[in-house]
């Protein structure tokens, strides 16, 4: 088994750490937080933080931002529930 020194695993994290990237969609991201190749955040430009995703899936462009404009251009997937006029909060 081989064993990779504490100070290489440091050296990972700073360079992948404000490393930009773009997913399918065109969408400019860039890594804000990097624990690992499994557990890294990342910011897109509209606000949104993707958590807890994979670095892999970052390097293909697999992670969506569920803020930006996806549906005809206009609509958005989101993240949370929406109510219509007709229901009380």
């Amino acid at each position: 088994m081989v064993s990779i020194a504490r100070g290489q695993i440091e050296n990972k994290r700073k360079l992948r750490l404000g490393e930009v990237g773009y997913n399918t969609l065109g969408k400019r991201m860039e890594i804000v937080r990097y624990d690992g190749r499994h557990n890294i955040d990342i910011k897109f430009d509209s606000g949104y933080i993707a958590t807890d995703m994979q670095y892999y899936n970052f390097k293909n462009g697999k992670v969506m931002d569920y803020w930006s404009e996806s549906l005809f251009g206009v609509g958005i997937v989101g993240d949370t529930t929406v109510m219509d006029d007709f229901q009380e909060s």
